[in-house]
């Protein structure tokens, strides 16, 4: 079986010797504020309306599908 040289990288990509299980925790002071963006930037997405290209796409599949 082959081991890995410490210069190497690792399965994750990381060469420093780190596992897949190292991670950053966050404030939850962060996590909220990350949270509250994501929600309205999302949100903003959600609410734009769909462009008259898509629509047309949407019709002409619901339409091929009632043909079958």
């Amino acid at each position: 079986m082959h081991q890995n040289d410490d210069n190497e990288p690792k399965a994750n990509g990381n060469s420093q010797g780190s596992s897949n299980d190292d991670h950053v925790v966050l404030p939850v002071e962060a996590q909220g504020r990350i949270g509250q963006h994501l929600r309205r930037v999302y949100g903003e997405i959600l609410a734009e309306p769909l462009p008259d290209k898509f629509s047309k796409l949407l019709s002409e599949l619901a339409k091929s599908e009632r043909k079958e």
